[in-house]
């Protein structure tokens, strides 16, 4: 089945992060931030190959999470924007610099290979 998400947001921040299944071959995944008439927002979509869900045993300390804009989403965009990917990453996220006047919609929609 899809791994479907999406996440309404309003304010600025690097907050909102969608964790891929990155287990899946091959690794395919959709992804739209719309930017509905009268929002004003500057954001940027990020991934990392770091697992943001690995807990560190006895209290040492998280190894950094390193983020890159992907290419599709870069820093200051600003209008509706939807692309793919087709290389595993752990996770996305929507890093919003600025919003106002209204939402913006971040959405996912990651293939799941069923066959023999």
């Amino acid at each position: 089945m899809a791994n479907p998400f999406y996440a309404t947001v309003t304010t600025a921040g690097a907050t909102t992060i969608w964790s891929a299944d990155y287990n899946v071959a091959p690794f395919t995944a959709s992804i739209q931030v719309y930017v509905p008439a009268g929002t004003t927002v500057s954001y940027e979509v990020d991934m990392t190959l770091d697992d943001p869900n690995i807990p560190q045993p006895n209290g040492l300390t998280a190894q950094p999470q390193e983020w890159v804009a992907l290419t599709a989403f870069p820093a200051a965009s600003a209008a509706t924007i939807t692309s793919s990917i087709n290389f595993p990453v752990a996770a996305l996220r929507l890093n919003v610099a600025s919003i106002s006047g209204g939402p913006v919609y971040f959405k996912i929609i990651q293939g799941f290979f069923i066959g023999t």
